[in-house]
């Protein structure tokens, strides 16, 4: 089940510029729940479909590029994906009800650590000696 966090907002232009989605047609254009979107530098978009638990990727000019991500909680999976926001280097954070993970351009995936509290942590950067 998806479910969007209680407080999102979503504001877009009078008129669109770019229209990314379809009612049918091409599985890769039909969304159910988007709890979070963004754009990378380079002009990606990146799209949450919470229902089928994917990031989806888009060129500039709307085309479907790729996916990553499936249901579950092993290697290559998400469960119930809560949010996303893009950090330097364009990597992205989503967060699901396992903790978070970074994925970089690329596409890798490294999942970040849980607190005590079973909140999202992310790892500390070591200082080399």
């Amino acid at each position: 089940m998806c479910t969007l966090p209680p407080l999102a907002q979503w504001q877009v232009a009078s008129e669109p510029g770019l229209v990314i989605g379809e009612v049918e047609g091409d599985e890769a254009l039909l969304f159910s729940c988007v709890p979070a979107a963004t754009i990378r530098s380079d002009g990606v978009i990146v799209i949450v479909d919470g229902a089928s638990h994917e990031l989806r990727f888009f060129d500039v000019r709307g085309a479907f590029s790729g996916r990553i991500g499936r249901k579950g909680r092993g290697p290559g999976e998400f469960s119930s994906i809560a949010g996303m926001v893009r950090v330097a280097g364009d990597t992205l954070v989503v967060r699901d009800e396992v903790g978070a993970h970074h994925v970089d351009r690329s596409g890798s995936r490294h999942r970040a650590l849980r607190g005590p509290d079973r909140t999202p942590r992310f790892p500390r950067r070591r200082n080399p000696r």
